[in-house]
């Protein structure tokens, strides 16, 4: 059944783990994917820079969605809880150095030497791009239903 907007949706804890923890694996999986790459591209060119930015974005990419993830659980109106908040902005961040930088601007530069691999490298970033910040908006969503009440956690 369709509750009517004006009745909040009461969750379990488990419930609400779970809805929050969907894109929080999500990002988890991208990340470790990108720490990979950047270590190979890494130890293959003798640690460029892009290569660098893809492993240390990764490993904040990770700590800023745990913390945001965290913020989503508590009420705390404090310091640590608005810089828990702010974390939030680092996936988001990734996610468009992924999809612009590594995606797109790579597109660029795979028509030089053509071959697949390096076609396909900035459509899977790109698509990894977009996953992050889709998945970043999602928790910022319930970070908002949760806010205005229309998500009520029953412990």
């Amino acid at each position: 059944m369709h509750q009517p907007a004006s009745v909040p949706r009461t969750l379990s804890s488990e419930e609400f783990a779970r809805l929050i923890g969907r894109p929080t694996t999500r990002v988890l999986f991208i990340c470790i994917i990108c720490i990979i790459i950047g270590m190979v591209r890494g130890l293959q060119q003798d640690w460029p820079t892009p290569s660098l930015v893809l492993g240390a974005g990764g490993v904040l990419t990770i700590l800023g969605t745990f913390l945001f993830a965290q913020s989503l659980s508590g009420t705390s109106r404090s310091i640590r809880g608005a810089l828990s908040v702010l974390a939030g902005f680092v996936p988001y961040l990734f996610g468009l150095y992924l999809f612009a930088y590594e995606g797109v601007g790579g597109l660029w530069a795979s028509f030089q030497p053509f071959s697949l691999l390096r076609l396909l490298m900035p459509l899977v970033f790109a698509y990894f791009g977009y996953r992050l910040i889709y998945w970043t908006w999602q928790l910022s969503e319930i970070a908002e239903l949760r806010r205005t009440g229309a998500i009520i956690e029953n412990d």
